[in-house]
C-alpha cells in the first residue's frame, strides 16, 4: 500500500483534502501549540480549497485537540 492509499484508507480523504473532521477511523489530533495565540486559524474542511477559520479554542473543542510544540 502507497504512502497515498494508506492516507485514504485511514482518513477517507485524498492527499491534498485531509481534514481532522470527519475522518473514516477515530485519529488522534496534535495542533500546534503557537496556532492558540492566533485569533483565527484556517483548517481543512474537508474537501480541497475549502478551509473553515476558527478560534483555536473551537478547534481544540471540537476535535479535542493536543497541543504540542512542534516546530522550531
Amino acid at each position: 500500500m502507497t504512502e497515498a492509499e494508506r492516507r485514504l484508507f485511514l482518513t477517507g480523504y485524498l492527499v491534498g483534502g485531509i481534514s481532522p473532521f470527519g475522518t473514516k477511523q477515530k485519529l488522534p489530533v496534535i495542533m500546534e501549540k503557537c496556532l492558540l495565540n492566533a485569533d483565527t486559524d484556517a483548517i481543512n474542511a474537508g474537501q480541497r480549497g475549502v478551509m473553515l477559520v476558527l478560534k483555536p479554542e473551537d478547534i481544540v473543542r471540537a476535535l479535542n485537540a493536543v497541543t504540542n510544540d512542534l516546530s522550531d
